[in-house]
Parts: structure tokens; sequence; C-alpha cells
């Protein structure tokens, strides 16, 4: 056996036989590495996870400009007046409903609806996994009643039926076929959409409402945001012209960003917050790591002296160490690794959906990579970072100066100020974290105006075609009312409603 592999395995028995050291600088690193893999799952499932159609990075999103950079919604009026710009290969437009009355695949419920025309799936690359996608004809005013199934409805409510193409099922009262399923990727991108319904805007909107609605468009080879951003506001500013609202404005006011910018745009900063707090995390385990390292070379230094005055390298000298800094890396990497599965799994349920580009985290590849890396390179790093100070001085100043297995005073001062870092970026994650629950403390005692206790509240959706104006659905209010009014225990009754969103 090699002189370097055999020192290795000696350090490993050493340590194994006595394994309160190695278990503790093995939780503590573990600790780390638990926390940042945990959180770089969680970047890796959005922000650095593609999208799941052909060439994502090609994929934008037009519409005016908000004061913190990004693109809002657009109205169908000012959609129809983009275009396209040049540069574009495609385009189409999204409305995302609230919610829809749904019967016929089981029983009745609500289920989230988005409204597409026909280019939608065309530029995001994507084909129904049965049937087809919207025509001319369905995607016209008052053109056939059909729609396209969500993914997650087709899987839950007929199993994955391959014979669904054809049925209908009733929205808001009135019946729709199904003329096609749509991809499980298309609710990755878009979120979640049971059903969907053809946009049948007319030829001339008259729409300016910004309710929502996104224009996605494709990039053509060669061109870039910037250029598609600045035709749109060249688009614009004619429109505004032509209508006599003037156009002459000193900044862009509308423009393009990448589409998945623009959807992350509410996810990035807490992400970002949530690694900064893991990577402080990760330092002070490593500073606290080092500090144990150290100690741990000081206890061989006099092992150490006798090996060298017998003609032993410095390289042989420094194997044990190197080789028990092996050791718990790879005990750090792979506890923290359970860390990291176990935390994700108590928080998979309370993690919101907006933040992923799918239905759970997954700890893949790269997370593997992170941990063995930040292991290995952590521990050998805090290994050599012990054993050059412990080596500072002679053998002979350190065993004057602390004694057998002692701390000197250059030693000493060295691991003093690892525990005034360790302190002190201990310190700046607390205040974080305290401002943070101070921060939402204050946030859930703002008074409301009204007091809130012994208040139930609910929703009521009623369908379209059974209310289908402003007296049915006051009639429907009043009764309401009059039946609630009547049940023991109940003070008062009132009841709001936007029959304009009706």
């Amino acid at each position: 056996m090699p002189t370097w592999l055999s020192e290795i395995a000696r350090a490993w028995r050493a340590s194994l036989r006595r394994p309160g050291f190695l278990l503790l600088a093995t939780g503590v690193l573990a600790l780390g590495i638990g926390a940042s893999v945990a959180v770089f799952a969680l970047l890796q499932g959005s922000v650095l996870r593609p999208l799941p159609v052909p060439r994502a990075d090609r994929l934008v999103v037009l519409g005016p400009l908000h004061d913190n950079g990004h693109v809002g919604g657009i109205s169908a009026h000012e959609y129809q007046y983009l275009g396209p710009p040049e540069g574009l290969r495609s385009l189409g437009l999204v409305h995302f409903g609230l919610s829809a009355n749904m019967a016929g695949a089981g029983a009745p419920t609500q289920v989230p609806v988005i409204y597409l025309d026909r280019g939608v799936l065309p530029t995001l690359g994507l084909k129904t996994v049965l049937g087809r996608d919207f025509n001319a004809q369905e995607d016209a005013p008052n053109g056939p009643k059909v729609m396209l199934l969500g993914h997650g409805l087709w899987q839950r409510a007929y199993g994955g039926d391959a014979g669904v193409v054809g049925r209908s099922l009733d929205v808001e009262g009135a019946a729709y076929t199904i003329v096609g399923v749509l991809p499980a990727a298309f609710n990755t991108v878009l979120g979640a959409g049971d059903v969907v319904l053809p946009m049948a805007l007319p030829k001339v909107s008259r729409d300016f409402n910004h309710n929502g609605d996104i224009v996605i468009g494709r990039l053509a080879d060669g061109v870039d945001v910037a250029t598609v951003a600045a035709q749109a506001d060249a688009h614009e500013r004619t429109m505004f012209r032509d209508m006599g609202m003037g156009g002459n404005w000193k900044r862009p006011r509308f423009g393009a960003e990448p589409l998945a910018a623009a959807f992350q745009q509410d996810v990035r900063p807490m992400l970002v917050l949530f690694l900064a707090s893991a990577a402080l995390v990760l330092l002070i385990a490593l500073v606290n790591l080092t500090n144990l390292m150290l100690l741990r070379a000081l206890s061989r230094s006099h092992d150490a002296a006798v090996r060298g005055a017998l003609g032993a390298p410095v390289l042989r000298l420094m194997l044990p160490a190197l080789g028990e800094g092996l050791l718990i890396g790879i005990g750090g990497a792979l506890l923290g690794m359970a860390l990291a599965v176990a935390g994700l799994a108590l928080l998979q349920g309370v993690i919101p959906p907006l933040w992923l580009w799918g239905d759970r985290v997954h700890i893949g590849l790269g997370a593997w990579v992170l941990a063995l890396g930040i292991g290995w390179l952590g521990a050998l790093v805090a290994a050599v970072l012990g054993l050059w100070r412990s080596r500072t001085a002679t053998a002979a100043e350190e065993l004057r100066e602390g004694g057998r297995g002692g701390i000197g005073v250059r030693s000493g001062r060295f691991s003093r100020a690892l525990v005034v870092a360790q302190v002190a970026l201990a310190a700046i994650l607390l205040c974080a974290a305290g401002l943070f629950m101070r921060a939402l403390y204050d946030a859930s005692r703002v008074q409301l105006g009204y007091a809130d206790d012994h208040v139930l509240t609910f929703e009521l959706a009623p369908v379209k075609n059974r209310y289908p104006d402003t007296a049915s659905l006051l009639d429907l209010s009043r009764r309401l009312v009059a039946r609630l009014d009547a049940l023991p225990g109940v003070t008062d009754v009132a009841v709001t409603t936007s029959p304009a969103d009706q």
C-alpha cells in the first residue's frame, strides 16, 4: 500500500476508535451543508431551472413598463395594435381568469381558468397531448364553445383516458366540447389552468383594461430583447398619437423582458434572502470547523515534532490531518444531504407553487456535487488552516508555551479571532432574522379599521347563465341574507358583489 494511503487509513482508524471529535466536526459541517443544499434546491427548481419548452431563452413578455423595470399586463387593444413587432417569430395573448364553475367531471367544483388566443401554443413551442389547438373559427367572437383540458384535471378527473377528446363539460352553465389536452409543461410555464378557453377577441377590441393579460413572444434568430423592446415602444407611441393622446414621452413606456425573469420577479428577492441566510450559516459552520481542526492539529503537535525530528517529510506530517479532514468532509456531505432532504420534505407543503417550475422540489445531481464540494473543500481548507497556524512557531516553542497538546499563545490568538468572527456572523444572522420576524409581527397587527373577530366570510360564485344580470344577482343576495340572518347565533349579515365582473 502506498505510504500516503496508509497514513490516511491510519488517521481514519484513529478517528473511528474515538469518534467524539469526528461526530462533532461532522455535525457542524452538516448543518451548513444542509441549509445550503436546501436553498440551492429551491433556486434550482425556480431561478436556475430552464422552462420546459423548446429554446426557452428566446421567449419574452411584452407590455407596459413598471417603475421597477419589469413588464406589466397589457390591454387587448394594445395587443392588437402591437403588431407583431419586427424580430418576433410569433406572439400570443394570455388572460388569467379567476375561476369558473365546472360540472361533468365528478362533483361540481370551481377550477382555475386561462384564456388563450391561437398564437400562444405555437409561440411556446408546445403541442397538445391529445387532440388539437383552437382553430380560427373557434378563436373568434360567438364561435363554437370548445375548450382545452389542463393536464392536471385530465389526470385527476379522467385518469389519463385517451378518449376524453370530444366529451363535454359544463362551464358556467354552458356545455363546452373538449378538443384537446394540454401537456404538463403548459402548467409549469403558466401556472394552474384546468380549463383553457379561447380568447375570442373581436377584430378591433375596445378593451383598454390592463386586467392581467400578458403577451408572450418568441424572438427570431439574431434578435435580442432590447431590439424588440424598442420596436414595441415605437408601436405603442404610434397608437397613442393616432388616438390623440400624445405619445411623446421622454422614456420608454413599453418594453420586453425574458419570460422567466418576468414570472420570477416576485420570487427572486425572497430566494436571494434565503440564499444569503444559508451562506451565513455555512460560513459560521466553516469557521467553527476551522477552530476545531486547529485544536485537533495542536493536539498532534508533540507527535509531529517527534516524527519531524526522526526525518519525516512535511507532506507525511500533514497526511493525518488531511485524511481526517477528508473523512469529515464525506460524513458532513452525506449527513447534510440527509438534513436537506428531511427539511424540504417538511417544507414541501408550505412552499408557494409560484416559486417553482414544477410541483415539487427535487434534489438533483447538482445538489450532490455542491454538497460533496463544500464538504471536501471546506474540511480540507479547515485542516490546512489548522496545520498552518499550529506550525507558525517551532515545535519547541509550542511545547514550551502550551505544553503537550495545549494551545500556545500565538495559536490561542488565532483561535480567539475565529471565535470572534463566528460570533459576529451569528449576530448578523440573528439580527436579520429578528428584523424579519418583527416585520411579520407588525404586519399581523396592522389595524384594519374594523373589528375582525367573530366574523365569518365566504365567497359565492353564481353560475353566469343562471344569474346573467344585476337584477338576478341582487335577488340572490337578498335571499341569501334572509336565510343567513335566520340562523341561530347570527347577529348581522352583509353581502357585497361586483356585478360588472359577472
